[in-house]
């Protein structure tokens, strides 16, 4: 019974990290679009 919690417990857990690490490469990824349109914009003025 305790080992078929503790799984439970990884498995959500796993999923846990599995979100955060989406959530930080999206703003990771959003930083680098702001920051190449803004390139752009100043190279183009």
């Amino acid at each position: 019974m305790k080992f078929e919690i503790l799984k439970g417990d990884e498995e959500k857990f796993c999923r846990l990290t599995r979100v955060k690490r989406m959530i930080f490469d999206f703003r990771v990824h959003q930083r680098i679009q702001n920051f190449l349109s803004l390139k752009s914009k100043l190279f183009s003025q």
